[in-house]
């Protein structure tokens, strides 16, 4: 089987995740081919795998226009009734506007592109993560014909403007759509007609709980290195270092600045506490000048961006993993650090309930809530009783639910079911995940 991969970034520190997907497709005999709108920047490739994606991806922006023309010119000879059909489709398919115009306009040279170099390639299926652009100028390279196309859907902004976004006709126009969780498969099928939901599928990102994994300190049933007895945990207190982590791009979204704020309430509570966010983005500036204003700028780290490769270490060395997100879908880090067996805080949106229950794999509050946050941190890092449970808890539902590999033999059935045939190295493809049943909003 022979497919590509097409998003709007690749590889990206961000979308760590497309990766790991991709490499188990391959592991499992598909041949998946990767394309990319945009370049990745040099933030991007921090690791040898990476670089090697990198190497073998092929980018449409900025474009090469030797190319564009070329591509453009083999499309207009060879089917030229079927170009100017492709043409009025992209420019009346569009939320409206002459900004949307001329942004349909650059997503049609986009997509004829895209068309002729899967054509040169013998693909006839794309497979695109995120229903934004990139599953635009997908959806536009469909309609030349002999090419195929489903979206993987995150959310949760893009369900902020499903107008604008195209909701309903990328979904009504795919082979199939693969939701990532329960929460984007409601939402989607709150915008498009009952006989497409059939289409929605349900298959999670992943990780490989066989690298985040616990260190020896954390064996199951133990508590991380330096953690004592309950009894012991108020005089140790301020004897030893607590280690509160946050892996997550610095932009409004995330919602870092609560953690900043939840640190700076239990500064003199936990004199040892200190808080190390790993990650970059335009908000960082503003969140260290907060730590400076809070009086806890010697209690923050700001680790900046960190590859694949070095991430595993911050995961093996906090006590506590916080994440208070505004929006989330739901995060691939959250899955890092509780498969490495670090106890989850997390805020109650998106489908991160589908990952975390409150008191048994994690602990839950209300986003933008200083208080609350504050709170759930007090508990984890003063009761080992609870900071145990949560760790093995956390490791288990990841290993369950989450790894990497049986994601990868879902997606394959998936695949293999819409398009026919079966990976090298089956015997048959294998039946795909029960599918959870989608209620009509409100119902």
């Amino acid at each position: 089987m022979k497919l590509a991969y097409f998003t709007s970034r690749y590889p990206a520190i961000s979308h760590t995740f497309i990766m790991r997907e991709i490499m188990a497709l391959r592991e499992r005999g598909i041949t998946v081919e990767t394309i990319s709108q945009r370049s990745p920047g040099a933030d991007d490739l921090l690791t040898p795998a990476d670089r090697r994606e990198y190497e073998n991806t092929r980018y449409i922006l900025p474009p090469s226009w030797g190319r564009m023309l070329a591509a453009h010119g083999r499309t207009l000879f060879t089917h030229p009734l079927r170009y100017f059909a492709t043409l009025g489709f992209a420019l009346t398919t569009r939320p409206g506007g002459f900004r949307d115009l001329l942004w349909h306009l650059f997503y049609f040279l986009e997509a004829v592109q895209l068309w002729d170099e899967l054509r040169s390639r013998g693909v006839g299926h794309v497979h695109v993560h995120f229903i934004g652009p990139c599953a635009t100028v997908a959806m536009i390279a469909s309609r030349l014909g002999t090419l195929t196309y489903s979206i993987t859907v995150h959310g949760p902004i893009v369900f902020y403007d499903v107008s604008k976004n195209l909701i309903a006709p990328k979904i009504e126009r795919a082979a199939f759509a693969i939701c990532i969780s329960d929460f984007a498969r409601a939402q989607v099928a709150a915008h498009v007609a009952t006989k497409h939901w059939s289409k929605l599928h349900i298959a999670h990102c992943g990780v490989d709980t066989t690298r985040f994994r616990p260190d020896a300190s954390r064996a199951a049933g133990s508590t991380p290195a330096g953690l004592g007895s309950t009894e012991s945990a108020a005089s140790d207190i301020p004897n030893r270092r607590r280690e509160v982590l946050c892996v997550a791009r610095l932009a409004p979204v995330k919602g870092v600045g609560v953690l900043i704020e939840a640190i700076a309430r239990l500064a003199d509570e936990i004199p040892a506490l200190h808080c190390t966010l790993v990650g970059d983005g335009p908000e960082r500036a503003q969140l260290e000048r907060l730590a400076a204003d809070l009086g806890v700028k010697d209690l923050i780290t700001f680790a900046g961006a960190t590859g694949q490769d070095d991430i595993l270490a911050y995961y093996q060395q906090a006590d506590v993993f916080a994440l208070p997100s505004f929006a989330e879908g739901v995060p691939v880090v959250l899955m890092e650090a509780m498969a490495t067996g670090v106890p989850a805080i997390a805020t109650a949106v998106g489908g991160i309930g589908e990952l975390i229950e409150h008191g048994v794999s994690g602990l839950i509050v209300p986003p933008g809530n200083v208080a609350l946050l504050s709170g759930a941190l007090r508990r984890v890092l003063t009761d080992d009783g609870l900071h145990a449970r949560l760790a093995e808890g956390g490791r288990r539902k990841v290993v369950a639910e989450f790894e990497i590999s049986d994601i990868g033999r879902q997606i394959a059935a998936l695949f293999a079911e819409k398009l026919g045939g079966t990976p090298a190295g089956e015997t048959a493809a294998p039946a795909p995940a029960p599918q959870r049943e989608v209620h009509a909003p409100g119902a």
